[in-house]
């Protein structure tokens, strides 16, 4: 990941966990609330499942980021509790981005993935098996900055089962964020998201989707069909706006953003990766981030820069 201007990682000394009292339970309920309300079936409903999967933790981002030229005050993030390391980026992983000092990206990595075969034709000797795509992973993750703004991140993983071939497996990764600002004095101009594969060491690039930038205004349907070894995955969004697309070299290590100026308006970006990786190797292990933007210029200039 490239380097931004300063990371923090959270820990006990300069975070609070605050899931099982009364202010985390209702951020809880309002995130199910959000995801539900969008599609997302995979999310746990029940307040017991959802303090079992996720912890809610309370960051005074002035106090591990300051900085006197911008807005940061005390705000809510929502990972699931295995979540390996999550840190507090000023400004963005993405070069073309980390122009801001202001924004703040966050960062996580996921747990490491089980060791499991995920080409069962690779070792059966019964009739082989047409391949086919599977979701073995997905979840959402929250930040929300004081009352105003909801910046909520999905992911979903998938796998190509029986693929037939015995030196790789394929894998992808389908990775949106969606962007609410509800504060009346501010506009939302950026919603970003990003990824990259940390391990195993074989992963090698595959496909992407969307290829370039999404150039004009207006909405319309952007394809996110991308090739998973033998097959296809399938499927469209719609964006609306500007997207920027940006690919390294590494694998897996993409991201998106909407670019726009929605006052009071909800807005999101969303791509997908694919790599292989080598057939006896494991799943890859992804780290994620994402921020967004709003501007407003009467207090806070910079952030409209």
């Amino acid at each position: 990941m490239a380097t931004a201007s300063k990371i923090v990682t959270l820990n006990s000394t300069n975070s609070k966990d605050i899931t099982s009292t009364e202010s985390g339970i209702k951020l809880l309920s309002e995130f199910s609330h959000n995801v539900q309300n969008r599609g997302v079936t995979s999310e746990p409903r029940t307040l017991q499942a959802l303090t079992a999967k996720y912890r809610v933790t309370s960051v005074n981002v002035a106090d591990i980021l300051p900085d006197s030229r911008c807005k940061r005050n005390q705000e809510t993030l929502i990972l699931p509790k295995n979540t390996a390391e999550i840190r507090y980026m000023a400004g963005s992983p993405d070069p073309q981005e980390n122009t801001d000092p202001c924004l703040i990206t966050v960062a996580w990595d996921d747990a490491p993935e089980p060791a499991v075969q995920d080409d069962p034709q690779a070792t059966a000797k019964s009739v082989a098996v047409a391949p086919y795509s599977e979701m073995y992973q997905g979840y959402c993750a929250s930040r929300k900055v004081t009352d105003e703004h909801w910046f909520e991140p999905c992911y979903q993983k998938y796998v190509t089962k029986y693929d037939g071939n015995p030196t790789w497996n394929y894998y992808a990764i389908d990775a949106y964020n969606t962007c609410v600002n509800t504060d009346e004095w501010t506009l939302l101009v950026s919603c970003g998201r990003g990824q990259q594969v940390d391990s195993p060491a074989s992963t090698q690039w595959l496909d992407r989707a969307p290829l370039a930038d999404q150039l004009g205004t207006g909405c319309r349907s952007i394809s996110l069909s991308l090739g998973m070894g033998p097959i296809s995955l399938g499927g469209s969004t719609n964006h609306c706006d500007l997207q920027r697309i940006y690919v390294y070299p590494e694998a897996g290590k993409m991201s998106s953003y909407w670019k726009g100026d929605s006052a009071n308006g909800t807005r999101a970006t969303r791509h997908r990766a694919s790599v292989k990786a080598g057939q006896d190797d494991g799943r890859p292990v992804w780290t994620n981030w994402f921020n967004a933007k709003s501007c407003r210029a009467d207090l806070y200039p910079l952030s409209c820069s």
